[in-house]
């Protein structure tokens, strides 16, 4: 919020830049050392319970437990003290993101949060937990909130706002998170122990591995009941690929009962690196629903098309080589035409890809040789050495699916031949009676223009 108050002004040596966030009794501020010039996370109580006793009181049991502890996978407190009217914790500033935006970010993206990782990252918390029950600390509000993940993915356990000193006591009423509140713990914080840490780790767990709470509810004293007085669902009706191993561990973890779970942190980070072993999850395994969208959109979307697109045009390509010839080279006949030895016009028009059935093919399955000798014949009939208009008369392209090849079709010149041989009847009758023939009769029924083509021929 731009008109914060506290914005710009300096609590001691430190000078507030910023606002990072809050929950119902805190701010936190991002704030610079004036003196030492490293960054930290200021930490201060809101200013409608400043001058409450109890929240004086709980926030200094907080800056108390924090100071005592000294773990790397716990957060680091700089000062405690009060300015301005403000009381205020100066901690180590942790450049990462929380716990709860990382699962978030995997929830809105279709994937899990990979098992190695979260393998990890359980592991550490686990150790800043058996060192704080170590030390008579128990944290009492262990959620994805409260773990922050720093630029190198360390895992840092922060906010002992509801932190219980043992050997300080606590009163009765209920303190912690709904979603993870250990059923002892629901009943009265007074009755929280270091395995009711270990219970809400298991609920952490439970959504790191499902995406999803175990339990949920309009109220947050319904939700409280239900650690209460309802069984969790398998681990493995929201996520099928989680193994028997990894589901009895997670189930133990969150027992009804304290002596039912592990007794201690690093033994539950034991029992699930077995379980990840005996039983190793599918890398980056979406959810049902979005496995189904992202396959197909990476698959289908990108993959398939490709292939189907190279299939088809591999077929084209294929028809096109079965319907056009391996060579586009000019009949004898056609060279002829042109009187010039070079394909004419009308042999070097291209036939479309698609004309399966081109005239091309038929015409290359008839002999050439009938082609030449009526082309001859046709010079010869003009008497000027070109062919006549008949045979050179071009047919259209598109007649490719005609049943007669050009080559098959008879020219004009087919009659003269035929009428050359005429005269063989008269021979015939000649023969037949040679007695009663004179010349003068043999000369008028023989036609001689025909009988010197003939002969020429």
């Amino acid at each position: 919020m731009v008109d914060d108050p506290l914005i710009g002004k300096e609590l001691d040596e430190y000078h507030i830049d910023s606002l990072m966030g809050g929950g119902k009794m805190a701010l936190i501020y991002k704030a610079t050392d004036t003196r030492l010039g490293r960054e930290a996370a200021i930490k201060v109580i809101m200013t409608g319970f400043q001058h409450d006793p109890e929240y004086r009181e709980r926030f200094q049991r907080e800056a108390k437990a924090i100071a005592r502890l000294e773990h790397p996978h716990i957060v680091q407190l700089y000062r405690y003290g009060e300015a301005l009217g403000v009381l205020y914790m100066a901690m180590k500033f942790i450049e990462g993101a929380s716990m709860a935006t990382v699962l978030a970010s995997y929830k809105a993206d279709g994937e899990y949060i990979e098992a190695e990782e979260a393998s990890r990252i359980v592991r550490e918390i686990c150790q800043a937990l058996d060192y704080a029950h170590e030390e008579g600390v128990i944290h009492r509000d262990i959620k994805p909130e409260n773990i922050m993940l720093n630029k190198q993915g360390r895992a840092i356990l922060t906010d002992f706002g509801l932190v219980l000193i043992q050997s300080d006591g606590t009163r009765g009423g209920v303190l912690g998170t709904p979603h993870y509140l250990a059923p002892e713990q629901a009943m009265s914080s007074a009755n929280a122990v270091a395995q009711s840490d270990i219970y809400s780790m298991g609920i952490v767990i439970y959504q790191m591995f499902t995406n999803v709470r175990p339990y949920e509810g309009d109220k947050p004293i319904e939700v409280a009941m239900m650690h209460i007085t309802q069984q969790p669902a398998p681990p493995s009706r929201h996520r099928a690929v989680i193994g028997p191993e990894l589901e009895a561990v997670i189930l133990k973890a969150i027992a009804k009962k304290t002596q039912d779970r592990y007794q201690s942190a690093t033994e539950l980070a034991d029992a699930l690196d077995a379980a990840l072993a005996a039983h190793p999850l599918p890398s980056k395994q979406a959810p049902p629903k979005k496995t189904t969208r992202r396959t197909t959109r990476s698959a289908a979307g990108t993959r398939k098309p490709t292939t189907r697109k190279t299939a088809r045009s591999t077929s084209t390509t294929s028809a096109t080589e079965k319907s056009a010839p391996t060579e586009k080279k000019p009949t004898t006949s056609q060279r002829k035409s042109t009187g010039t030895g070079q394909p004419s016009s009308s042999s070097t028009t291209k036939t479309p890809t698609g004309t399966a059935k081109s005239s091309t093919p038929r015409t290359a399955q008839k002999p050439t040789t009938s082609t030449r000798s009526t082309t001859s014949r046709s010079r010869q009939t003009t008497g000027t050495g070109k062919p006549s208009s008949s045979s050179t008369t071009k047919k259209p392209t598109g007649t490719a699916k005609s049943p007669t090849p050009r080559t098959a079709q008879k020219p004009a010149t087919s009659t003269r031949s035929s009428t050359a041989k005429k005269p063989a009847p008269p021979k015939k009758t000649t023969t037949s009676r040679p007695r009663k023939r004179t010349p003068s009769t043999a000369g008028k029924d023989e036609p001689k223009p025909e009988t010197t083509d003939s002969d020429a021929s």
